[in-house]
């Protein structure tokens, strides 16, 4: 913030100052030039110089605001010299002047001071702003990395499996001793291996066992000694330390204070804190003249701890580990929930008709209708080269992203640019082309199961309906999103009908059963309509609304034709509830009453509990009564 404001108000100050103190009465002095103060009062006359009225009145001299920003302004200097010759009306507009041009220096100050104060205070939140971004940044650029690694693996046909063997430490005797060459075939020797390491480390790292339990397959990569760990506030060292680098996690232990009573040819180890891999980052801080073989910690979303190295190799064998043993675990991982998801779907194919239907087509079915087009004799056979095969393989990288964050519609569309791309089409490879249209049958396969989960939920609105079975009319199961509706429609049906009342009122019952019953029928049949417009599928449709009104009516009897309500009153009330509901299917092209009353009849020279058994199994035979 510049000082020439200020400094020119303290000028203009004091020369308003002392102005007022050469025309004020309170301090009379005498003056020899014309138009000045005589004995405290003003006299043009007086005998300095004398004045005429055809004398012309100077008017007030104008302000120069550069003399006062000079750093050696006189103010009696400037006084004297401005009004020299000056009368009382110019030494008054002079005066005001002044203190026109004070008060907008005041401003200009004050304007200055809040204009620096804001831009001050927008730095500093931008300071701590950009210190947040850059941990953020830094946290999601491991991340990324590690989703890159990630897919390259996935992607990699070859099964090896990375070999991380156990180094020697750099500086000092390990904790945990080495043992046998790891590269064993034996799984079971390995298992005792690591489950010997493990107690190892408890044994020499005092509260090891509090955060590394004994599990199977968890082992020791690498122990690193030659450690400090710097603290974070002050950048300066707080502690040696020993790094344990595991398969799945990061141990860091300090050296215990020695006791004099104690043997201190050993220093013990005391378990400071740990790490799960997936929820840290390791950084490779640049090596500055303060700063020399750092590695800073950064654990979601704002821990972060700073350790330097002994030397550089062991920084950077340390770096290297780590990110080796994050990549192999999180492929461990993926392998795992891939498992888990394929157990799951194959548990639900035992409840869900349209995944049963799928499992079934699953085999061979996109491959078929890849390879439907190649009988066409008019077609020309385009040859898959190597870089379309890659585009496949990040096509179905792809399909894999939108199925996990439900963007069907892209998967769909990705699907049928996959299909178009695979048609009349030969390679050099075979073997590779069969296995991208494998990948793609599994990705059809499972994009429609996650499709037939929505649209199996009871609860799904009418333009989701309508979503769902579009999805699954272009990926050709357009019967299997039919039966899968009508399935959902019927469970929602009886659903609503169960949570009815009954609290001794028949007709009332019948009354809102029938409504319920009709409405949701109705609505059936209008989401019908809206999402299959093929007219060959209407026959489903039809047959659905029969066998819901054979259940409606068996409901109906149960209540209304049981021993305890043959009042010929209580009947015709149901029954007219009945028809007056069954009216609204007219509204979706449906007049059902014919059926309604065929199904509704009641023969009276049956005998009434045998009735009644063959209602509950559904076996009675309906016959039409006269009214």
């Amino acid at each position: 913030m510049s000082s020439k404001p200020r400094g020119l108000n303290i000028r203009l100050a004091n020369a308003i100052n002392g102005i007022e103190r050469s025309i004020s009465p309170s301090s009379p002095r005498k003056v020899t030039r014309g138009g000045l103060k005589v004995e405290g009062k003003w006299n043009n006359n007086s005998v300095g110089r004398p004045y005429t009225p055809d004398e012309e009145i100077r008017e007030a001299p104008a302000i120069d605001m550069v003399e006062f920003a000079d750093e050696e302004f006189r103010p009696e200097a400037y006084i004297q010299k401005a009004l020299s010759n000056a009368t009382e009306e110019g030494v008054r507009s002079f005066l005001g002047t002044l203190r026109d041009s004070k008060e907008l220096a005041a401003s200009d100050l004050q304007r200055n001071v809040y204009k620096n104060y804001n831009e001050f205070v927008f730095i500093l939140d931008s300071l701590v702003n950009i210190l947040q971004l850059e941990s953020d940044m830094l946290v999601l650029r491991g991340q990324l990395n590690e989703l890159r690694n990630v897919s390259d693996n996935l992607r990699d046909d070859s099964t090896e499996s990375i070999n991380i063997g156990p180094v020697t430490s750099v500086t000092s005797e390990p904790i945990v001793p080495r043992g046998r060459n790891p590269t064993l075939n034996n799984a079971t020797d390995m298992q005792s291996i690591w489950k010997a390491q493990i107690q190892e480390l408890w044994a020499g790292v005092e509260g090891a066992q509090n955060f590394v339990s004994l599990e199977p397959g968890r082992h020791i990569l690498r122990e690193c000694s030659n450690f400090i760990e710097i603290s974070f506030s002050t950048n300066k060292p707080k502690q040696s330390v020993h790094i344990f680098l595991l398969n799945d996690c990061l141990l860091v232990a300090s050296k215990k204070k020695r006791q004099a009573s104690k043997d201190t040819s050993k220093a013990k180890l005391v378990a400071d804190r740990c790490f799960s891999l997936e929820d840290i980052t390791l950084i490779d801080m640049k090596d500055t003249e303060e700063q020399v073989n750092f590695i800073k910690i950064l654990k979601h979303p704002t821990d972060q701890f700073i350790f330097q190295a002994g030397n550089a190799d062991e920084k950077k064998n340390l770096l290297n580990m780590t990110k080796r043993a994050t990549d192999e675990m999180m492929s461990v991982k993926a392998v795992k929930h891939a498992d888990s998801v394929i157990a799951a779907e194959s548990q639900q194919q035992q409840h869900t008709p349209l995944i049963r239907t799928l499992s079934r087509k699953k085999k061979g079915t996109m491959a078929q209708s890849l390879r439907s087009r190649k009988s066409v004799p008019k077609l020309p056979t385009k040859t898959f080269t190597m870089n379309d095969i890659r585009e496949m393989e990040d096509l179905a990288d792809e399909l894999d992203v939108h199925i996990a964050t439900r963007e069907f519609e892209q998967a769909v569309e990705n699907i049928e640019k996959a299909k178009n791309a695979l048609t009349n089409v030969s390679s050099p490879n075979p073997g590779k082309l069969d296995a991208i249209r494998a990948k793609m049958e599994d990705r059809v396969v499972r994009l429609s199961l996650a499709i037939s989960r929505d649209l199996s939920n009871p609860d799904v609105k009418k333009s989701h309906v309508q979503k769902c079975t579009r999805w699954l009319l272009r990926l050709g199961y357009g019967e299997q999103a039919r039966e899968l509706f009508l399935v959902a429609r019927t469970e929602n049906i009886r659903i609503r009908t169960k949570q009815l009342k009954f609290e001794g009122d028949i007709p009332q019952y019948i009354n809102e059963l029938s409504l319920v019953y009709f409405t949701l029928v109705k609505n059936t049949c209008d989401w019908y309509n809206s999402a299959f417009r093929d007219m060959r599928m209407a026959s489903g449709l039809v047959k659905w609304v029969q066998e819901e009104m054979e259940h409606y009516a068996s409901m109906f009897k149960r209540q209304v034709y049981s021993l305890h309500n043959r009042e010929d009153s209580t009947i015709q009330e149901c029954l007219r509830y009945a028809r007056e509901h069954c009216l609204m299917l007219r509204e979706v092209g449906l007049d059902l009453k014919f059926l309604l009353d065929n199904l509704l009849r009641f023969n009276k020279n049956k005998d009434d509990l045998s009735q009644d058994s063959r209602l509950e199994n559904g076996e009675m035979d309906t016959v039409i009564e006269e009214n």
